[in-house]
């Protein structure tokens, strides 16, 4: 029996979950002028999965300014997919519920580079680039770990597969200088 892309996804979460197992609540993110964090993520897009990996400065309390790169690869119409680029994203947290959830909206610049290959041989490459806008909604564990869900929504001038893609992932974020 086959398993579905859903059940594959469950493994990694849990076990970025169990690393975090015992790990005190502190009440407070303390994201403050200067702050600068690291995250990883793991998730599910239009087509595939997709790995995240970024850095984000602290400008102030709420504006900061995110930088990652990304890749994705997916099987569709029995090809081989992969996407890989960059990001850099303006962010504004709106809510902070105790500095525990907080609640983000972004936006910004991306560009990548598709690849579509029928078995063994290489068949096509476009370089692309657009806007990436989303909404993050984070938890805080402590002053240095938090975890992090969001969604992105991907506008590109141009691509192989399609100029309107979407993902979603979970994640980590870790503090730097906490």
């Amino acid at each position: 029996m086959k398993k579905s892309g859903y059940s594959k996804m469950w493994l990694p979460i849990m076990i970025v979950l169990s690393l975090f197992i015992g790990i005190p609540l502190n009440t407070s993110a303390q994201l403050l002028k200067g702050q600068k964090s690291i995250e990883f993520s793991f998730g599910q897009s239009d087509l595939g999965y997709i790995l995240h990996a970024g850095y984000t400065g602290y400008l102030s309390d709420r504006f900061s300014v995110l930088g990652f790169g990304f890749f994705e690869t997916a099987n569709p119409y029995q090809l081989n997919y992969k996407n890989f680029g960059l990001a850099v994203l303006g962010r504004y947290r709106i809510l902070s519920l105790n500095d525990i959830l907080l609640i983000t909206p972004y936006g910004g610049l991306e560009g990548n580079v598709d690849q579509i290959t029928p078995v063994g041989k290489a068949y096509n490459y476009a370089v692309n680039y657009g806007f990436q806008l989303g909404l993050e909604a984070e938890v805080s564990l402590n002053t240095r770990f938090s975890f992090y869900g969001n969604f992105n929504q991907l506008l590109l001038a141009k691509s192989l597969i399609g100029s309107k893609r979407y993902d979603y992932n979970l994640g980590v974020r870790l503090y730097l200088n906490n």
